[in-house]
């Protein structure tokens, strides 16, 4: 699978010294596996479904992408995107049966763990628990 650098030095240097790991990222980005921006494209388009901003960022930080890379991939993030994302969740977690404080610590504190930010997630949780 497309990886980040980071990923790749991290498998090969446990076996593998400096020079042959650089020879070999030097290949894999000739060949294309090896591209940061790729990467944080395929992760942020695969996971914004059911992750907020804040987790993404998170999660691509730890895989060793640059902050600027992060930044300008989560601007491209729409705020409806985010929302139907967080609605889909929440109503999953949301139960008709049980108080609304119930939900409401049930609910946000899913999306916030999932990386939504309170506004969001408060603004998803008024709107379903109203309906």
């Amino acid at each position: 699978r497309l990886q980040s650098e980071r990923e790749y030095w991290q498998k090969l240097g446990k076996k593998y010294d400096k020079l042959v790991i650089g020879r070999c990222l030097d290949r894999l980005r000739e060949l294309g596996y090896a591209d940061d921006q790729k990467f944080a494209e395929m992760w942020v388009r695969e996971r914004s479904i059911s992750r907020g901003n804040r987790l993404l960022e998170q999660e691509l930080k730890l895989k060793g992408i640059h902050k600027e890379i992060i930044e300008f991939l989560l601007a491209g993030v729409s705020e409806e995107t985010l929302e139907e994302s967080a609605t889909r969740l929440a109503l999953n977690k949301y139960k008709t049966l049980v108080s609304r404080e119930h939900n409401y610590k049930a609910v946000m504190g899913l999306l916030t763990r999932k990386g939504y930010s309170y506004s969001l997630s408060k603004k998803v949780f008024e709107s379903i628990s109203n309906t």
